[in-house]
């Protein structure tokens, strides 16, 4: 990760060269988050390689002048959790704001009313959030709702042969139910043994828990996922983490995979729903974020209520031992993450967001 000082003379330069070459688009992405860099570095690449808008990405605002800035982290907009106010970059510029999710309680919200008055967009990737920004008091006209995208060159179903090789090559013993569980889930960012309980932790363990009789072994990468391995331990359940410090090592994470369960409370995406279609891999997941969204009951996932361990349980022995149904999926699913690459999804910011801007 890069200090924060030389993060910002590097932003500082890049930003006021970016001044002198006309109209663009400067993305702020997250330091600590590579998963908002991999978003924002998606888009503004897609954007420029086909001549839709000269785009970059950027660690602040700072020396801006006279550009679309879109705000890719409601962490990066607001100052110190809303109590110091929001970032406010030179006024010649127009600014957007991606908020992916909202958690119970977030005291930013109560900012949102005013804040807006400084932005001519508010983004989301999903209709829930969209619904919990309005009730706070959001223009509704100011909301659009653009689902994540996925890079479809790097994620791909794997073989029998090639999971089995990945699998071996993780030292995952042979014949196990494989569940992945791929984010960060703790708070802060040391161990993790207190659970973000949005991301609902304890339901997944809770879920994996009951289903020891399908000899599962979980496959967990991201940081902070103290509280997950405790438990896990606790419960005699097998398991192995691996902490990914580039996402390029993701998909072969997905194709050691049987299953992949989203057990949140709280989402903007995730990611993981488009991630385990294009490899291959059953989701079983709680109506979270923009899963109800695009994704279809018993067609390209088994859905179940927030918090419904029951229904979870139930799903994951159905994905265990219903081999049509698990194919069905698959295929399903495969087919459906094709609406979702980064080009179709960037064609839509660039539609609704950056064109009446440019």
């Amino acid at each position: 990760m890069i200090g924060k000082y030389p993060q910002l003379l590097k932003a500082l330069l890049s930003n006021c060269v970016s001044n002198i070459s006309g109209k663009e688009l400067t993305y702020i992405i997250d330091g600590r988050s590579w998963v908002i860099k991999e978003i924002g570095k998606s888009i503004t690449k897609s954007l420029s390689q086909r001549n839709q808008l000269a785009a970059r990405i950027s660690y602040d605002s700072i020396g801006i002048r006279n550009q679309i800035i879109h705000f890719g982290s409601v962490g990066h907009f607001f100052i110190r959790g809303g109590e110091g106010g929001w970032h406010k970059p030179h006024s010649s510029n127009q600014f957007i704001l991606t908020w992916f999710h909202v958690a119970p309680g977030d005291p930013r919200l109560a900012y949102m009313k005013i804040a807006q008055e400084d932005l001519v967009a508010i983004h989301t990737s999903c209709n829930s959030t969209k619904k919990t920004l309005i009730e706070s008091g959001v223009n509704p006209l100011k909301v659009h709702v653009i689902p994540l995208g996925i890079d479809l060159s790097k994620f791909h179903a794997a073989s029998d042969e090639e999971k089995g090789s990945i699998q071996r090559s993780l030292e995952i013993p042979e014949n196990r139910f494989v569940i992945g569980s791929f984010q960060k889930d703790g708070e802060g960012w040391g161990d993790g043994l207190e659970p973000k309980l949005v991301k609902g932790p304890d339901v997944f363990v809770d879920t994996v828990i009951q289903v020891k009789d399908l000899r599962p072994f979980v496959l967990l990468t991201g940081p902070s996922r103290g509280y997950v391995k405790k438990r896990l331990s606790e419960n005699g359940i097998d398991f192995k983490h691996i902490y990914i410090d580039n996402f390029s090592e993701i998909p072969r994470m997905y194709n050691a995979l049987d299953l992949y369960i989203i057990a949140s409370r709280v989402e903007g995406g995730p990611m993981a729903i488009l991630e385990s279609w294009a490899s291959g891999v059953p989701v079983v997941s709680t109506k979270v974020g923009m899963v109800p969204d695009i994704a279809v009951d018993r067609e390209t996932a088994l859905l179940c209520n927030v918090e419904d361990v029951v229904s979870l349980v139930s799903n994951v022995k159905k994905i265990s031992k219903d081999k049509v149904l698990r194919t069905q999926m698959v295929k399903k699913s495969l087919e459906q993450v094709q609406e979702y690459s980064w080009d179709k999804i960037s064609d839509r910011h660039f539609i609704e967001l950056y064109k009446p801007l440019v």
